[in-house]
């Protein structure tokens, strides 16, 4: 049996508010215990990221979105060498996230104490 896709688009709704509520508690938690404003800002900021999405899954803008792109990848004749430029930005987001990270593991680990295999 299929699933429906607006069972799937509710259900990521329903998720959104979920993370959306739990943020707005931290952020009422930071406040009653008098921590660093950053922090209060850091929640806002995340109730402001899950109320957007919120919006974008209720009012399908990325199916909008997608749909006006390829009409104007069509229009320009560029819709079937897309995958061409798809892989090199893919493998360019790839490479970057993988040297972000190996350089965060090197300097998460020159701050541990004790001693390491050589």
């Amino acid at each position: 049996m299929p699933i429906d896709a607006n069972f799937l688009n509710y259900s990521a709704v329903l998720l959104y508010a979920a993370t959306l509520l739990a943020c707005a508690l931290a952020t009422r938690a930071v406040r009653s215990h008098g921590l660093h404003d950053w922090q209060g800002r850091v929640w806002l900021g995340l109730i402001v990221l899950f109320a957007a999405l919120i919006v974008s899954r209720l009012l399908n803008v990325e199916d909008i979105l997608r749909d006006a792109l390829r009409s104007a990848l069509r229009d320009g004749g560029a819709y079937g060498g897309r995958r061409d430029v798809q892989s090199w930005i893919a493998g360019s987001i790839i490479m970057v996230a993988a040297c972000a990270t190996g350089f965060w593991l090197f300097r998460m680990t020159r701050r541990m104490r004790g001693r390491r295999a050589s």
